[in-house]
């Protein structure tokens, strides 16, 4: 879709508005939270089940691995674990701003508010406000 071509020859496309919205991902490998991105009107389900994208794109995304949540679950108070030597070690999930997280290690995603998210007057899930 082409909005206007300038003398030089640059292409001005149509700017994609986009909303974000909370997630709890499961992975193999852990959890993920963090923010998808959807176009207005469109569900988190959408974006999982369309087949021509291969990436979720998560941005402030936080990742606690298997290791991270078993050491978690075992100290209730304190995030530590033992290193071989004895000593303790911090735990801290890892963080990024952004993250590309395939499809294929996808468990489950949970969305945390979706329903806030305002959507076109008409639709399934409109929420009036």
């Amino acid at each position: 879709m082409l909005n206007r071509v300038d003398e030089k020859g640059k292409v001005f496309t149509a700017r994609v508005h986009k909303m974000e919205v909370e997630v709890n991902i499961v992975t193999v490998q852990g959890h993920v939270h963090g923010y998808l991105h959807i176009q207005p009107g469109q569900r988190v389900k959408d974006l999982l089940n369309n087949p021509a994208e291969q990436f979720l794109a998560i941005t402030s995304a936080t990742v606690y691995t298997k290791t991270d949540l078993q050491v978690k679950a075992a100290s209730k108070t304190t995030q530590t674990k033992q290193k071989a030597d004895g000593s303790e070690e911090q735990v801290e999930p890892t963080r990024s701003d952004f993250l590309a997280l395939n499809k294929q290690y996808v468990i489950s995603v949970v969305p945390i508010d979706e329903d806030k998210v305002e959507r076109p007057r008409g639709e399934e899930y409109y929420i009036p406000r």
